[in-house]
């Protein structure tokens, strides 16, 4: 189901095709569901499937994708995922990133060139960000903030519970769509894919 920004639900359909939730001009989306409906299924998923497009490892089927339509993902040169859950005090998209992606991954006297780089990036490529947990997010700020974000080259992706979505401060305006997240349609296509998946 697709909300608008006034909270008006204007569709009711399945969502079949990564460009029903990427290719309508949308920069943040909202995707709302209850414990155990598939928000982070879907966040995982989404990973894998950019990454498979990006830098194809291992050769995926249409059944082992959560769309078929990945090539809809190759507009995206970047992807960061964000674990909100983990993180205190911290309220910039910016600095989430730094500690959960440069900390990790570059020794600490290339800590300033990599922030450099992930901001040209941001300059110049369409990328995205999933910053999932934000149900969970120790911060008394509602949302993370996108200062230093260039909004013309980023989509960004927030899966959380209806509860937080309901939040007053998280204003109408600040959400161009609203994915209410119902389940898996196909409960038995996650275990066959568990099945098949490399190890």
């Amino acid at each position: 189901m697709k909300i608008e920004n006034d909270c008006k639900h204007v569709k009711q359909e399945q969502i079949y095709k990564y460009r029903d939730c990427f290719c309508d001009g949308f920069r943040r989306l909202y995707l709302q569901g209850e414990p155990g409906s598939g928000k982070s299924y879907f966040g995982a998923e989404l990973v894998q499937d950019w990454s498979n497009v990006q830098a194809p490892i291992v050769k995926s089927t249409k059944e082992q994708m959560l769309f078929g339509d990945v090539d809809t993902l190759q507009k995206f040169r970047f992807l960061f995922f964000i674990s909100l859950c983990d993180l205190r005090e911290q309220i910039r998209i910016t600095q989430l990133i730094i500690t959960q992606l440069i900390y990790k991954i570059y020794a600490e006297d290339e800590w300033e060139s990599a922030y450099k780089l992930v901001l040209n990036i941001m300059k110049n490529v369409m990328f995205l960000i999933v910053q999932d947990g934000l149900d969970e997010w120790p911060c008394k700020e509602a949302l993370p903030s996108v200062d230093g974000i260039h909004k013309d080259h980023c989509i960004l992706l927030t899966p959380s519970r209806p509860w937080k979505l309901a939040d007053e401060r998280i204003r109408n305006s600040q959400n161009d769509i609203l994915f209410d997240l119902e389940g898996i349609s196909d409960p038995k296509r996650i275990q066959r894919k568990d099945t098949t998946m490399p190890t």
